[in-house]
């Protein structure tokens, strides 16, 4: 039985687990000695199982990493940083190390053999309520051929607006505030396209509606001559396909995935240039460079994601938000929901257009139009509800990458009884009243 907490192991096929059944080499004796360091094993492999089930990597990177099986673990189990870390855990037993090392290369073996199955993370089906909670940040899925590609961002608190000295600050744009998104969701990695646009028409979805446009062709382009009425009909369509819960973003969480963790004008910092986004390039800001004005959206793919792997946050076009447009932050929701009191016959628009000038482009700019407009330069991106996860490392609003650094870095056999309660809380408690050892944090 593996130790709760973190992430649960799936279970496998019946004749992977015979299989691998037959690997158990590593006694599960308490007075062994050695900190049951099966279960310790059980625990790691089953991580990294689950997350090559859910297509963290791909096999030609598990064929790469075979020469080293302990540093194989830590390539599938990304999230704990497991290279080296699990001899460490099991403390110095040379038996157990032996038997640990062989358990893990005859694992590796298995899934070069296909013992172990090692799907794509583009498979196209909704997810699973095990899946959902399997995935981490950064980790992508689609739920069906033509629905968005949607991009898992993790929970976490930002400072919302600008402050007044950032150049082209503007009064709408306050007061500052603080923002705590409590729980991870999914959102598109592009704006929709007119492909998937196009197919919810072709499935009976989206009132039919077929937006024009402009001669500048349709694929990889993001649609655009879409009301916020219109985007609130497309996810509507898609929840109804996939059973899940699309929606439009709301206007802290726009912010929150535009700037992914900064505080700079622009994700990348504190000027632009047309190299970075498509916008009007016969403007500067902040002692940025002209350059081209394209006069046209651009394909979603153009330009680099920030880092959270999301694309053209600032320009190509302004996105529609959830919430109804109000003068100013006060009196907004400080949890990430969307405001919906106030104009609600105007929503909010985020993020700039080809026809912008860059100031517009701003992480903290907001603007807004009537909830029926059409027009070239608008478009949207979809939010995704995520199953809540119990395990509670995932339920805290720490700094992205905080948790797992925690505890794949810093956790390391210790000789007391006793250990931190966030450490205990972390590994929900079984692996610090093991009998011979404990698990601490390294000072």
């Amino acid at each position: 039985m593996n130790p709760p907490g973190l992430l649960a192991r799936p279970a496998l096929p019946q004749h992977d687990r015979e299989r691998f059944s037959r690997a158990r080499v590593c006694p599960l004796s308490a007075n062994s000695g050695l900190m049951q360091c099966s279960k310790v094993f059980d625990h790691f492999v089953g991580a990294g199982e689950q997350s090559w089930r859910h297509g963290a990597k791909r096999k030609t990177a598990t064929r790469r990493s075979l020469r080293n099986p302990i540093e194989w673990v830590a390539t599938t189990a990304d999230q704990f940083t497991l290279s080296g870390m699990i001899l460490r855990h099991v403390g110095s037993n040379a038996l157990c190390q032996r038997n640990v090392f062989l358990r893990t290369l005859l694992f590796g073996i298995l899934v070069l053999a296909g013992g172990v199955s090692a799907p794509s993370r583009a498979d196209s089906a909704p997810l699973s309520a095990s899946a959902e909670r399997a995935l981490k940040p950064k980790d992508s899925f689609k739920e069906c051929e033509q629905c968005p590609e949607m991009v898992m961002v993790p929970a976490g608190s930002f400072t919302m607006s600008s402050p007044q000295s950032e150049p082209k600050h503007e009064p709408f744009e306050g007061p500052q505030h603080l923002v705590t998104i409590s729980r991870p969701f999914a959102v598109g990695r592009f704006a929709v396209t007119f492909d998937e646009w196009d197919a919810c028409v072709a499935d009976g979805g989206c009132n039919g509606y077929k937006p024009n446009d402009q001669g500048w062709g349709r694929g990889r382009l993001p649609v655009i001559n879409v009301s916020w009425n219109d985007a609130k009909a497309y996810v509507a369509w898609l929840s109804r396909k996939t059973g899940k819960s699309y929606r439009l973003l709301s206007e802290a969480e726009r912010e929150y995935i535009t700037r992914a963790g900064t505080t700079t004008p622009f994700w990348w910092g504190s000027s632009i240039s047309p190299q970075q986004a498509n916008y009007n390039g016969n403007y500067v800001f902040n002692s940025g460079l002209k350059g081209e004005y394209r006069q046209k959206t651009v394909p979603v793919e153009s330009f680099a994601p920030n880092p959270w792997g999301l694309y053209q946050v600032h320009g190509n076009v302004m996105e529609w938000a959830e919430d109804c447009w109000n003068d100013n932050y006060r009196g907004a929701p400080t949890d990430g929901s969307a405001w919906t009191s106030g104009n609600c016959n105007s929503h909010v628009l985020r993020g700039g257009a080809w026809d912008s000038r860059p100031q517009f482009l701003r992480s903290a700019d907001r603007r807004w139009d009537i909830s029926l407009r059409r027009f070239t330069i608008i478009g949207f991106r979809v939010g995704r509800t995520l199953v809540p996860n119990p395990d509670p490392l995932w339920s805290r609003s720490l700094p992205p990458g905080r948790i797992l650094e925690d505890f794949g870095r810093d956790v390391s056999v210790a000789g007391s009884r006793s250990c931190p309660r966030r450490v205990c809380d972390a590994l929900n408690a079984p692996l610090c009243r093991a009998p011979s050892r404990s698990v601490a944090l390294a000072p």
